[in-house]
């Protein structure tokens, strides 16, 4: 997972000023999402992407995730997985 890069920072989408050579394989071999929108602030979108909900049902305290709230980092423990 790579945070906080650009669509043009990859080569699958053009770069020639970036080498990205395992996430061009992940575009080429996987799913690739060309009309997306994120967040301007980086929290709300981690968020998401650790819990796979929508923000309205993550922060039960404002700024703070529910310390039951399930992760994919829970997931991939209980796969057998060290996280």
């Amino acid at each position: 997972m790579a945070d906080d890069m650009g669509y043009e920072a990859l080569s699958s989408n053009g770069s020639e000023s970036c080498k990205s050579p395992n996430l061009d394989k992940l575009a080429a071999e996987g799913v690739r999402f060309t009309n997306c929108f994120s967040n301007p602030i980086c929290t709300p979108s981690r968020a998401k992407i650790m819990t796979g909900q929508y923000n309205v049902r993550n922060y039960v305290k404002f700024g703070m995730l529910d310390r039951g709230q399930t992760t994919f980092a829970h997931q991939l423990k209980a796969a057998g997985y060290a996280t």
